[in-house]
């Protein structure tokens, strides 16, 4: 809790500054703005963070997406010692990312931005999403699509589009060693094993191991992590006929 505190003190004051004018929701109250200082607690902060639930239901899927981009706590996923954890708790309070994974096209929009996410921030900008803390927003990313309420409600199709993402992603770390740890390599391995499990690829769902990992989140060695990605990137250049 201690961690949390310090977190929310730190993060919070300096992430919500640049929030662009046109989102159809832009936390009226939030950091920087008039009467935060009066919030005493961290659940009056969060309460106060929530989307009318009038607005949240006329939103589209992609305005959604984007409030859930800007919400003002998002990173604190990382006051906790366990990035998956810490998104669980992240979503148990707030009700955008609640909705947001109950929507049928999550994936596609997630996808969407994911495959526009370099190492760096965007690549094509998008004057509505702030990308103030970059790799921890990457990060962000990933941990929801990770969410197995994303994965379970999309199509074939749509997984596989993930898949492919998730090994172009896992290249652009593998390029950049010093930026990036093993901690985020097995983020990669995690959104292609639950990929894989989702599409029924019998080279992984024959493997107990594997399969273990999809489910659980168990996984033996870093060394079988990396299997798995070679293991996706396989597929998908058998999927697509081409070699990156």
């Amino acid at each position: 809790m201690k961690k949390l505190i310090i977190f929310l003190l730190i993060l919070i004051p300096i992430f919500s500054f640049a929030q662009d004018a046109n989102l159809t929701w832009d936390f009226p109250t939030k950091p920087g703005k008039a009467g935060w200082e009066n919030l005493k607690t961290e659940t009056e902060r969060l309460n106060a963070m929530q989307v009318p639930s009038d607005v949240l239901s006329n939103m589209g899927t992609e305005e959604l997406l984007i409030t859930c981009m800007n919400y003002p706590a998002a990173l604190l996923y990382g006051a906790y010692s366990n990035d998956y954890v810490g998104i669980r708790k992240i979503i148990s309070q707030f009700n955008g990312l609640q909705e947001l994974l109950k929507r049928k096209d999550a994936l596609k929009y997630l996808t969407k931005v994911y495959k526009n996410s370099g190492t760096n921030g965007l690549k094509q900008k998008d004057a509505r999403l702030n990308e103030q803390f970059w790799p921890l927003k990457f990060r962000y990313i990933e941990l929801l699509l990770i969410q197995d309420e994303v994965i379970s409600s999309s199509t074939d199709e749509e997984v596989q589009n993930l898949l492919a993402a998730s090994i172009e992603k896992a290249g652009l770390k593998a390029d950049k060693p010093t930026w990036f740890s093993k901690s985020d390599d097995l983020v990669s391995s995690f959104l292609v094993a639950k990929s894989m499990r989702k599409l029924k690829i019998n080279e992984f769902t024959n493997n107990e191991e594997y399969m273990d990992f999809a489910t659980k989140g168990k996984l033996k060695s870093y060394e079988q992590a990396l299997d798995i990605i070679k293991l996706g990137k396989k597929h998908v250049e058998t999927s697509t006929g081409q070699k990156n």
